[in-house]
C-alpha cells in the first residue's frame, strides 16, 4: 500500500529521505539499516517501490525500521491487518 501511495505522492519520498538523514546524523539503533535506506532512497521511484515490497529476508529486516512509518493511518493499518488475517485463515482452511 505504501509502495502504491509513494508512486502517486512524491512528497512521501522527501519525508522518508529527511527521516533517514536525521537517523544518519543523530544516530539510529541499527546504523546499517539507516545506511541501507539511504542507498535505497537515492534510487529511482520504481526501485524504491520494489524495495518496499521485497519479500526477501533482507527486505523484511529493513521494513522493521522503515522511514515510511506513519504514512498509513491507524484505520488503514487495521484494514490491512484484517485483510492479511483473512487471507491466512483462508490458506489454513485449504
Amino acid at each position: 500500500m505504501i509502495a502504491q501511495r509513494l508512486l502517486l505522492d512524491g512528497s512521501l519520498l522527501e519525508i522518508a529521505r529527511a527521516r533517514v538523514q536525521s537517523w544518519l546524523e543523530g544516530g539510529h539503533p541499527i546504523p546499517e539499516y539507516a545506511r541501507a535506506w539511504s542507498e535505497i532512497l537515492a534510487q529511482d521511484m520504481g526501485t524504491i517501490a520494489g524495495s518496499l515490497i521485497d519479500s526477501s529476508e533482507r527486505g523484511r529486516e529493513l521494513r522493521q525500521s522503515s522511514p515510511f512509518a506513519g504514512c498509513l493511518s491507524a484505520q488503514e493499518r487495521w484494514r490491512l491487518w484484517r485483510e492479511v488475517r483473512s487471507l491466512i485463515e483462508q490458506t489454513d482452511d485449504t
